[in-house]
């Protein structure tokens, strides 16, 4: 086999959106080291792929390790210095409104020496302090100098988190999905589709309990859409005497069912934002 059918085999068994990750130098190194094995395109058998599909799998696995690693790293560093830099506004912040007050107020305790406890001068003080804060934190304690920075450092957290966990549930998903198709069988990818989106899924879900719940799910869908001629598992794609005309059903069923999710996640964005 020439070098390049294999690369494009190895690309096509491993999936391209994983192969993509890996280096062309990666590729090359990995492709050369595989090669001997594929002299003869008589003796290549299913055995002779699975060594140089799992060793790139691997590869693809610790890449995506690493870069999720690295990731933390980037969003911690970049936390502590939004903190510090805070940190530091405050203070010099807290130190220019300091110095301007003593000095717009060095005569105060002098011309209030001898006069009643409650003056209008204390009243003004009050206001002077209010004003601050106002400048500092905003109406709504949320903006101004310093509440805009802190609301802007907690939402950039909020943010990353919220990314962080959906890309999980997005991995969990491609697993469960990955699961039916390649593990079990599973003969129609829309129902493989519709059982995983059937599930409540959150970064912490236990994996092997929802491969239990999915699979349990899949059957029963299968049932519902192509009655009970085929089988749901094992590779037959017979199932039902209209199976193509179902597919077609199920796909329309889940772009129904995903228009209708995003109008109404639009519909609570706009009630929270109302809030807010």
């Amino acid at each position: 086999m020439e070098k390049e059918a294999l690369i494009n085999e190895l690309k096509a068994k491993v999936g391209e959106d994983d192969f993509s990750v890996l280096s062309g130098q990666t590729v090359d190194a990995l492709v050369t080291t595989f090669l001997p094995s594929f002299a003869d395109d008589e003796k290549i058998t299913n055995d002779t792929w699975k060594l140089p599909v799992e060793v790139c799998k691997n590869y693809v696995g610790q890449y995506r390790h690493d870069l999720a690693t690295k990731a933390a790293e980037e969003k911690a560093r970049l936390e502590r210095e939004k903190e510090e830099a805070v940190k530091t506004l405050v203070e010099k912040k807290l130190e220019s409104l300091k110095a301007e007050w003593e000095k717009e107020h060095k005569n105060v305790k002098e011309e209030t020496d001898n006069k009643p406890i409650h003056s209008d001068k204390d009243d003004f003080v009050v206001k002077a302090i209010e004003e601050y804060n106002k400048k500092l934190f905003g109406e709504d304690g949320k903006s101004g100098l310093i509440g805009g920075q802190l609301k802007a450092t907690s939402d950039f957290i909020a943010e990353s988190v919220k990314a962080t966990e959906a890309e999980k549930i997005k991995t969990i998903k491609q697993q469960l999905k990955d699961y039916l198709q390649k593990d079990r069988k599973a003969s129609r990818e829309p129902v493989v589709n519709l059982s995983v989106g059937d599930l409540e899924i959150t970064p912490k879900s236990d994996i092997n309990e929802l491969k239990i719940e999915v699979e349990k799910i899949y059957e029963e869908r299968y049932k519902e859409f192509y009655g009970d001629g085929g089988k749901p598992f094992g590779g037959d794609t017979l199932g039902g005497d209209n199976g193509d005309d179902t597919d077609l059903e199920v796909k329309k069923y889940l772009e129904a069912r995903k228009k209708a999710d995003e109008e109404r996640t639009k519909i609570l964005e706009a009630s929270r934002q109302t809030f807010v």
